[in-house]
């Protein structure tokens, strides 16, 4: 048996649009069928958290486990851990494909994100610290890449720009 699985990743700073990506899946990599596991990394209580096992040796750990264990199967794995080892896991994980948000509206104070959840568990200025270094991550990661975007804007009655988001794609 032909093991032809399938790898999406999914991740934006702070894990924001996470909602909206999951709801369109489908569309995002063209693929339409139940044949499809998600699995999160990060959570909004987990930011400055650390672990004793290193992020990617995790991420990897567990790819690597559903890959061996469960064939011709998407996997979807989203979640703000990924940006920390984009490098990695496009090096690792061959044919698979990648799904980068960044929002284009500059929010000095996060105001215009949902950021709810996240300031229960961490503080405004350690949000938009690591924010910042989440956007810098993702647009290093896509340098000399060949990628496809996209932007979507939603507009106000009066035709000002309320969120602009900017949603990468590529494929390994």
């Amino acid at each position: 048996m032909i093991n032809s699985n399938k790898i999406h990743f999914i991740t934006a700073p702070l894990g924001q649009y996470t909602g909206w990506s999951l709801d369109n899946v489908e569309n995002l990599f063209s693929f339409n069928n139940n044949n499809k596991i998600f699995f999160k990394f990060g959570s909004k209580a987990r930011l400055e958290i650390s672990t004793a096992v290193p992020r990617y040796t995790r991420i990897s750990l567990v790819a690597n486990d559903h890959i061996s264990n469960f064939h011709n199967i998407n996997f979807v794995y989203y979640g703000w851990e990924l940006i920390t080892c984009l490098d990695e896991l496009y090096r690792d994980f061959p044919g698979s494909e990648f799904s980068l948000s960044i929002n284009n509206v500059e929010d000095p104070k996060l105001e215009k994100l949902d950021v709810r959840n996240l300031k229960k568990y961490n503080d405004l200025d350690f949000l938009i610290t690591t924010y910042e270094q989440h956007q810098k991550i993702i647009r290093n990661f896509l340098e000399g890449k060949n990628y496809t975007s996209k932007i979507r804007e939603k507009k106000s009655a009066d035709g000002s720009i309320e969120k602009s988001i900017t949603t990468y794609h590529l494929t390994n």
